[in-house]
């Protein structure tokens, strides 16, 4: 059987199988090259016979690797090679997959190791994202209400500080007319008292003169006063004291007397109330401004707040957005790093399963290759 004729028997045969079928072939190739033209050594002949009778052959040969390996053995021996040259290379190509299982596992191992790392920190990376996330959706949400409630309650204290300013104007005003007809009013009793009093003193001191004479007198020049229209009743009385005599004067003159005091108990009066009103007025003139001012400074803080929550919500759009990428980003990693470790796991495992199968025919082709050599060997 020559080099030529030995055919890997399925395509689709894994990688280490294949090239353990392609190694033994290229042995078995330089073994049959190494012997061309000089014939078969009975003793490889010898060994291939019994090999090949052998039941542990037949059951090897059922397997397709062990198939293949069985042929190959076979062909290395008819053609040359020897028992111990078959047996060194078996025992190498074990070894050889013995070094590349240990290796392949410590590279497994080591990835393996690297990929759960990144799975674990990707992982934990999405779940912070996503909870950063949902915090700030959250808290978007209630800026929205708070910005709505803010700008409600500007305009609702724009509103009550716009009535009291109207308020506090309309009662100003009022107090400015209600002071101007005071003053006036109060002017004009105080002029009644002091003419009043200058005509007490008149009659007074002129009460011991002729009643006659002095009330012409007085009539006269009283007349002539710029006062006489605003006092027309005193004026009366001053004319009817042309004709009355100094006890009548004297009843006059009293009553004069009432009438003033009358007159300055009114002006006390006055005063007195409109001192109470004054009072009054800027209690509550005091009491508005101090309404104004809490409802200035409580807009104010409320534009503050309304500012605030504003630039709130660009900051937390922002981080919104960025943990909802970085959220999406790291789930990625993380699926992508899981289905690289099912792959490599997969991979691996397939591997060392072929290796473990190749090893396990390597082995029992040694066996039988040693039992064969005993048996010719016994006499």
């Amino acid at each position: 059987m020559g080099i030529d004729n030995i055919t890997i028997r399925n395509t689709a045969m894994r990688p280490i199988i294949v090239c353990i079928v392609l190694a033994l072939s290229l042995l078995a190739s330089a073994s049959a090259k190494g012997v061309r033209g000089v014939g078969l050594r009975e003793s490889s002949g010898s060994y291939s016979f019994a090999f090949q009778r052998s039941s542990a052959f037949k059951e090897l040969a059922k397997g397709e690797l062990g198939a293949q390996i069985a042929d190959t053995i076979t062909m290395m021996l008819e053609t040359g090679g020897s028992f111990d040259e078959v047996l060194k290379m078996l025992n190498e190509l074990s070894a050889s997959l013995e070094t590349e299982q240990t290796s392949d596992t410590v590279e497994f191992t080591t990835t393996k190791s690297q990929l759960e790392d990144d799975i674990k920190t990707n992982g934990a990376k999405a779940a912070s994202a996503l909870a950063e996330y949902n915090e700030a959706t959250k808290k978007l949400a209630s800026l929205v209400i708070s910005i709505s409630h803010l700008g409600s309650n500007i305009i609702s204290a724009n509103k009550q500080l716009q009535i009291l300013r109207d308020e506090r104007a309309a009662l100003e005003e009022a107090h400015a007319e209600d002071t101007k007809e005071f003053t006036q009013r109060i002017g004009e009793q105080r002029q009644v008292a002091q003419v009043l009093t200058t005509i007490i003193n008149d009659l007074t001191e002129k009460a011991l003169s002729s009643a006659s004479s002095f009330a012409e007198e007085h009539s006269r020049q009283f007349k002539s006063s710029s006062l006489v229209e605003m006092t027309n009743p005193i004026s009366a009385l001053v004319d009817l004291t042309s004709t009355f005599d100094l006890e009548a004067v004297k009843i006059i003159i009293g009553k004069l007397e009432q009438l003033k005091e009358a007159v300055e108990a009114s002006i006390q009066d006055d005063e007195e109330s409109q001192a109470r009103s004054t009072k009054t007025y800027e209690l509550m003139i005091e009491k508005m401004q101090q309404i104004e001012d809490k409802l200035v400074e409580d807009i104010e803080r409320m534009k503050r707040e309304e500012s605030k929550a504003k630039n709130d919500v660009v900051i937390e759009t922002e981080r919104k957005e960025t943990n909802e990428s970085l959220q999406k980003k790291s789930e990625e990693a993380r699926v992508a790093s899981e289905n690289q470790l099912q792959t490599i796991t997969s991979n691996y495992e397939r591997r060392s399963v072929d290796r473990t199968r190749a090893l396990k025919i390597l082995k029992e082709a040694i066996n039988i290759l040693k039992t064969a050599e005993a048996s010719q060997q016994a006499p």
